[in-house]
């Protein structure tokens, strides 16, 4: 799952965070058209973000920027649990 998360890019406005009812409950954010399942990560970014922040991931990393009112409040790095595809 990380794997997958660290090659994704994405730079948008969050529509909607939610619990998936469909899927047992798990944790998603909806940036733009792209939905992120965050239901392993515990770096606290699903309580964090809030729907109308803007946010930024690049390719190769894991790092999330969050922002708000056109400045960066917060940085994440998520953690899905995942020792060997932690970051250094």
């Amino acid at each position: 799952m990380y794997e997958r998360y660290v090659e994704t890019s994405f730079k948008g406005s969050v529509k909607r965070k939610y619990q998936d009812k469909n899927h047992g409950l798990k944790e998603k954010v909806q940036v733009n058209d792209l939905v992120i399942s965050v239901f392993l990560d515990s770096s606290g970014f699903y309580d964090f973000v809030q729907p109308g922040d803007s946010v930024v991931k690049e390719v190769g990393v894991g790092l999330i920027e969050v922002y708000r009112n056109d400045s960066c409040v917060e940085q994440f790095n998520l953690d899905f649990g995942c020792d060997e595809y932690a970051p250094d």
